[in-house]
């Protein structure tokens, strides 16, 4: 039996350019950050007005996990493959609920039947592999090699 290493889908779709290291202080902000760094990624895909106003509306159903993490996440019949943006932000950043999260996965995923599977996968890995002691290491990194190398060198 092989057993997959939760990590190998992060590794195979972040680099250390879509990694960030920010001050933000809340959920709002957080998003919007991650957000426009993505449009700048799918720019020739989608306005920026038009991507907010999904990035936005679809985040009511996003949740913040106890572990200090937040996956946004969105599926856009205008993209073709997975796109990721990490932001670390050290000091947190307070959640709807009070709660403080420190790492904040964006991705968007085409809205396509072959990739429902991928973006479920990818979900699953995020939420298993970003746990407590993973979240309180990366916070304590203060570059983006730094935090790409800790994310392309970890293991279950």
């Amino acid at each position: 039996m092989t057993v997959l290493d939760p990590y190998s889908e992060i590794k195979e779709v972040i680099s250390e350019k879509d990694i960030y290291v920010a001050d933000l202080p809340d959920r709002k902000s957080a998003l919007d950050f991650c957000a426009r760094k993505m449009h700048e990624k799918i720019k020739k895909d989608i306005s920026l007005r038009v991507f907010l106003e999904k990035v936005f509306q679809a985040d009511e159903t996003n949740i913040v996990l106890p572990t200090g993490l937040y996956m946004p996440h969105l599926k856009m019949p205008e993209v073709s493959r997975l796109h990721v943006v990490l932001a670390v932000l050290p000091g947190g950043a307070a959640d709807i609920s009070g709660e403080k999260f420190y790492i904040c996965v964006f991705f968007v995923s085409p809205l396509k039947p072959a990739f429902f599977q991928k973006h479920l996968n990818f979900l699953s890995s995020l939420s298993s592999s970003f746990t407590r002691p993973f979240v309180e290491r990366l916070i304590s990194l203060r570059s983006p090699s730094e935090i790409y190398k800790a994310i392309a060198s970890a293991k279950k």
